[in-house]
C-alpha cells in the first residue's frame, strides 16, 4: 500500500496522537457515508456492543486477529494472558498495534496469512471484518486459508452485517442486484477517505447468516453458534472440521 493510499492507518495514527481523525466511506456506486471512525476502533471493553463482549469468552488459545485496525480485540486479550497476533494490510495500522506496545503484528492481508504465523487456537474476524473475506470465491479460499493455520478444534469468530432485511432504499436496490447476479446480498466495493488519503477500492461481502451456511459447506469449517443482540451486526462461532 502506497503511503497516499493509508486513510485507514493515517487516521488511526492521528487520532492515536491526538484525538483527532474521521472516516469517510465512499462506494465505487457514488454513495458517501460516514464511517464509525477511529474512536470505534480504539474502544475499551465497556464500549463495545454486547455481542463482542459475548464473544470474547469463546476465545481460547494462542489468537489470530485478521484484519486488527488498533488493536482493540488483542490488547484486551493480551491483558488477560492470551499470546495474540495481529495482521492488517495497513502499514499504519500496525504501526498503531506496535505504538500500544502489540509488538506481534504484521502488515498483512487475509490473502497473505500463511503458516509462518504458526498455529492459532482463535482465528478473530471482528469488527465487522468477515466481509474481508471477499466475494464468493475468494471467500472460500480464504476461509481454507484461515483452516490452515488454525490449530486442530480451532475455532473462527467472525462478525458480519446482515443486509437483507434494511429499510434503506439504496442498500435494498443494491440487494436486489446482487441476489440477480448471484452475489451476496451485501456486497459492495468502497474506500477509506481520510484528509487527503483515499486507499483502494475492495470488496466487502456482507451476508445473511443462511449465505454464511453455504458458504463454509466444504471449507474446513462448520458454524457452531450464532451471537445476536439485535446490534446490528450477528458474530458467528464457526469450529474447525
Amino acid at each position: 500500500m502506497k503511503p497516499s493510499q493509508d486513510a485507514y492507518g493515517q487516521m488511526m495514527l492521528d487520532y492515536l496522537r491526538d484525538g483527532s481523525g474521521y472516516e469517510i466511506v465512499e462506494h465505487d456506486d457514488g454513495y458517501v457515508g460516514i464511517g464509525a471512525g477511529p474512536s470505534l476502533y480504539f474502544a475499551t471493553f465497556d464500549a463495545w456492543r454486547q455481542t463482542e463482549r459475548d464473544a470474547m469468552a469463546l476465545v481460547r488459545g494462542r489468537v489470530l486477529d485478521v484484519g486488527c485496525g488498533a488493536g482493540r480485540f488483542l490488547r484486551w486479550l493480551r491483558d488477560r494472558g492470551h499470546d495474540v497476533v495481529g495482521v492488517d494490510a495497513s502499514p499504519g495500522a500496525i504501526e498503531a498495534c506496535r505504538l500500544q506496545g502489540l509488538t506481534d503484528a504484521h502488515e498483512l492481508s487475509i490473502g497473505q496469512v500463511s503458516k509462518r504465523l504458526g498455529s492459532f487456537d482463535t482465528v478473530l474476524l471482528l469488527g465487522g471484518n468477515m466481509a474481508l473475506l471477499g466475494p464468493s470465491d475468494l471467500a472460500r479460499r480464504n476461509l481454507r486459508r484461515l483452516r490452515s493455520v488454525a490449530s486442530p478444534g480451532g475455532r473462527l469468530l467472525g462478525a458480519n452485517r446482515d443486509v437483507t432485511t434494511t429499510g434503506d432504499p439504496h442498500v435494498r436496490a443494491r440487494v436486489e442486484a446482487n441476489h440477480a447476479r448471484g452475489r451476496f446480498s451485501g456486497e459492495h466495493r468502497s474506500r477509506i477517505r481520510y484528509r487527503t488519503f483515499a486507499t483502494p477500492y475492495f470488496t466487502s461481502a456482507r451476508m445473511s447468516v443462511a449465505e454464511l451456511t453455504d458458504l463454509v459447506d466444504g471449507t474446513g469449517w462448520q458454524i457452531a453458534e450464532v451471537l445476536d443482540r439485535g446490534e446490528g451486526i450477528y458474530i458467528a462461532a464457526l469450529d474447525a472440521c
